[in-house]
C-alpha cells in the first residue's frame, strides 16, 4: 500500500456488479471470504472501468483508495487511476491471482455462493435503512468522505500499520 496516497493495490474474485447511469461498483470476495466492496462515483459514460469484467471472473485491481473498514465488509473507492484486469503487470498480483487459479472448482462455486448470499443481505439492510424520501442511509454506490477499506493481500499488515 502506498500509504502517502492510501493506494493499495489487491486481487478478488468478482461478486456482483452494479452500473447505474451516475454510479458504479462491484463486490470482490477472496478466499478467506472477506468482502471488498468498490465503488465509482462516476457513471460508464466517464469511467468505463467496469465494462469488461464479469461476476465469477478472477482480476487484479489496482490504485484504489482505502476508505473505511466495517465488521462486514471493506470499502474503497476507485477512479480514473484505477485499472482492473485478470493480467496485471506486477509480479506479486500475477502470483496472487495464480493462487486464486489454483482452487478447485467446487469449492470455488461454494466461496461465490456465500459471497453472493452475504452480499445480498449487506445490500438488503441498507434498502430497509433509506429515509423517507428515498435517500439510502449506506448507500453502496456513493462515495463518502468517511469512507476508508482494507487490502486483501496482506491485510494483516495494513491492520497493523494502522495501530
Amino acid at each position: 500500500m502506498n500509504s502517502m496516497c492510501g493506494e493499495f493495490d489487491t486481487v478478488g474474485i468478482i461478486i456482483k456488479i452494479q452500473i447505474d447511469e451516475e454510479k458504479q461498483h462491484v463486490w470482490l470476495t477472496d478466499l478467506r471470504k472477506r468482502l471488498l466492496l468498490i465503488r465509482i462515483d462516476h457513471g460508464p459514460r466517464i469511467c468505463s472501468l467496469l465494462n469488461r469484467i464479469n461476476e465469477g471472473e478472477k482480476v487484479a485491481v489496482c490504485n484504489l483508495v482505502l476508505r473505511k473498514n466495517y465488521e462486514e465488509y471493506s470499502l474503497a473507492m476507485a477512479n480514473f487511476h484505477s485499472v482492473i484486469t485478470q493480467n496485471p503487470q506486477y509480479v506479486f498480483l500475477r502470483e496472487e491471482l495464480e493462487k486464486l487459479e489454483s482452487v478447485d472448482r467446487t469449492e470455488l462455486d461454494i466461496l461465490m455462493n456465500e459471497s453472493r448470499i452475504k452480499v445480498g443481505n449487506l445490500e438488503e439492510r441498507t434498502t430497509a435503512n433509506s429515509t423517507s424520501d428515498g435517500e439510502n442511509i449506506t448507500n453502496f454506490s456513493k462515495v463518502t468522505s468517511t469512507d476508508i477499506v482494507m487490502s486483501m493481500i496482506n491485510i494483516d499488515e495494513v491492520v497493523s500499520d494502522m495501530k
